[in-house]
């Protein structure tokens, strides 16, 4: 999503507006990240603050105003993955990062030698368990939310999301 308005870009707020990467030509290359669709709904639902929560709604126009948390979350997770994928060059699932990064170097010309300080545990946090650390530094671990919490909120939504992720690959 080309915004100006991206929080957490590691460039001041104030010159937002004069930095644009223009993403269509910014990148000769764009790789999708996608992750398992329940671990990323109940890891956002559960940390994410408002700031990213605006940001996501500015770049969807599908959330409402009237979309609960849980139901913004999910078409979040819905829609930010169907305009990547309109976008990429192809996808990977981070859960096969460590069999698929062969592929992701080879198309940047990147040998291992050069990218030998790779390593799935640094560079993939909180993959197969749903927990975030607070400001403090503790973890805290979050039940994950089920495919009926996720029907009970919007049963056309979910059924969405699982056809992308059978699409995806993933055994839903």
């Amino acid at each position: 999503f080309d915004s100006p308005d991206i929080p957490y870009w590691p460039i001041p707020k104030k010159n937002y507006f004069h930095f644009k990467p223009h993403y269509n030509n910014h990148f000769n290359k764009k790789i999708l990240l996608v992750r398992e669709p329940l671990k990323v709904i109940t890891s956002v639902y559960n940390t994410f603050q408002n700031i990213s929560l605006k940001y996501i709604k500015n770049c969807i126009p599908e959330i409402t105003n009237q979309d609960s948390r849980l139901l913004h979350v999910m078409k979040y997770y819905l829609y930010w993955n169907l305009e990547g994928l309109k976008k990429c060059d192809f996808y990977i699932k981070i859960e096969n990062i460590d069999s698929d990064i062969d592929k992701i170097l080879n198309l940047y010309k990147i040998t291992k030698k050069n990218f030998s300080h790779f390593s799935k545990k640094t560079h993939t946090r909180n993959i197969n368990e749903d927990e975030s650390k607070n400001s403090t530094g503790i973890k805290k671990k979050y039940d994950l939310l089920t495919w009926n919490d996720l029907k009970k909120e919007d049963a056309y939504v979910t059924s969405q999301i699982k056809n992308l992720c059978k699409n995806l690959g993933y055994n839903i």
